[in-house]
């Protein structure tokens, strides 16, 4: 345990070192900042029927699809390209632990990022009147749940796309690739009129159960189901256990 902890303080403190993760930083705050001013703008010329945090919430894909495969894709394939994987793997570092460890890192970073985001609201309700509420509590916190929780999964997915690949830009592209189809691919398939049969209707209720945005609007509106919890969770354990697979394999 104090070796996966030695590890893992390790990995921050590259992140922490590393250029790139405050160009990363600067792009996903500027990114922010405009959705949130534009949604601001909107709401100040029309009345809407969400409030402005939920459509904030709604646009998380855009930071997901670009930043998770940035935070990413260097985390195992660099190790592999450099050969500095199968160095470590010779010491007392079980692939399990240096996997980890990788996720663990890159999903501290992916959840700061968010949590700098609330200083957006924050300065926004500082300015206002003390009469004037544009922000509720529920949505904040639940869409700030649903954003922790669906990380596990998206973060999980770079890294086991790093692990497939020595490349950075392949493993950057499969990862986009997968998150894309897991987001968008969903709703894309809500789409297509199919027939009514058994097996038909079947398939629909795994594509409602898996449906990303539905799942966001939900948490958005305080609604805090288990069976998302679940499929979060287990999905992320599903693709670490393949990933640590991978790297046993390949080391």
């Amino acid at each position: 345990m104090r070796l996966f902890f030695i590890l893992l303080k390790h990995e921050i403190k590259g992140l922490l070192l590393s250029p790139s993760t405050y160009l990363v930083a600067m792009l996903f705050m500027v990114s922010m900042c405009l959705t949130y001013a534009i949604i601001l703008q909107d709401f100040a010329v029309a009345a809407k029927s969400k409030p402005p945090a939920e459509l904030f919430f709604s646009f998380f894909v855009i930071p997901t699809l670009f930043m998770i495969p940035l935070i990413t894709m260097r985390s195992i394939a660099e190790e592999r390209r450099t050969g500095t994987l199968g160095a470590m793997l010779t010491t007392m570092v079980t692939p399990t632990t240096f996997v980890l460890c990788k996720y663990l890192s890159a999903y501290f970073f992916y959840i700061t990022l968010w949590i700098m985001t609330v200083i957006i609201p924050a300065i926004v309700i500082w300015s206002l009147p003390a009469s004037v509420s544009i922000f509720e509590p529920s949505t904040m916190l639940g869409g700030y749940i649903f954003i922790a929780l669906s990380g596990l999964v998206y973060i999980a997915v770079g890294i086991f796309s790093s692990s497939l690949t020595r490349s950075q830009l392949v493993a950057g592209m499969l990862s986009f690739c997968i998150l894309f189809l897991l987001i968008v691919g969903g709703r894309l398939l809500m789409d297509i009129p199919l027939s009514e049969s058994e097996h038909v209707n079947s398939l629909e209720g795994i594509i409602n159960y898996i449906q990303v945005f539905d799942h966001q609007r939900d948490f958005s509106k305080g609604l805090i189901d288990s069976r998302p919890v679940f499929l979060y969770i287990s999905s992320a354990v599903l693709l670490l256990w393949l990933s640590v697979r991978v790297v046993e394999a390949k080391a």
